[in-house]
């Protein structure tokens, strides 16, 4: 019971036309139930086993090439996300930047607001410059003096190049390096 005959449905008496196929026992006893043969020996003819051989290559082909694509997929996956973390500290800093440049436009604001109500209160105001002559070494500038209130202020900065704006009303101004 074990084994099935496959033959050629071409009238030939040729003993090369009949095939002995050994199959499962299971496979063997499903058979008859399905198609409701009595016996072991089928015919079948050559092109369908032809098309049968074809189409399991096709199909494997088909499922190597389906392969093939998933690698490429999975190397543009992994290239994209080192990509996105590029940009991301790409972004992260050019977004420093801007709030270091943000930080010192607000600065310049407060110095223009400075001089605007200096100006407004009736006085003149001061602008000291300090620039030093090479980079060799790094100056400090401090400017003391006493505002329309009374109140001293101190302005002290170090660098190669300071700016003090000394508000309008100011006495007793001293510049020291």
């Amino acid at each position: 019971v074990g084994t099935l005959l496959l033959r050629s449905c071409r009238p030939s008496s040729s003993a090369m036309d009949m095939f002995k196929f050994s199959v499962w026992a299971e496979w063997a006893e499903l058979i008859p139930k399905l198609g409701g043969l009595s016996s072991d020996i089928v015919c079948v003819p050559m092109w369908t086993l032809a098309v049968g051989v074809w189409g399991s290559v096709g199909l494997l082909v088909v499922i190597w090439a389906m392969q093939l694509r998933v690698k490429k997929l999975y190397s543009q996956l992994e290239q994209s996300t080192e990509d996105a973390g590029t940009l991301s500290e790409l972004f992260s800093s050019e977004l420093e930047r801007v709030r270091l440049l943000l930080s010192q436009s607000r600065e310049d604001s407060e110095s223009l607001d400075e001089i605007l109500e200096s100006i407004l209160k009736g006085g003149l105001p001061g602008f000291l410059e300090m620039t030093s002559k090479d980079y060799w070494c790094v100056k400090t500038m401090e400017v003391s003096y006493t505002d329309q209130e009374g109140k001293r202020q101190i302005f002290r900065q170090s660098g190669y190049h300071v700016n003090c704006f000394v508000p309008g009303g100011a006495r007793g101004v001293e510049v020291t390096f």
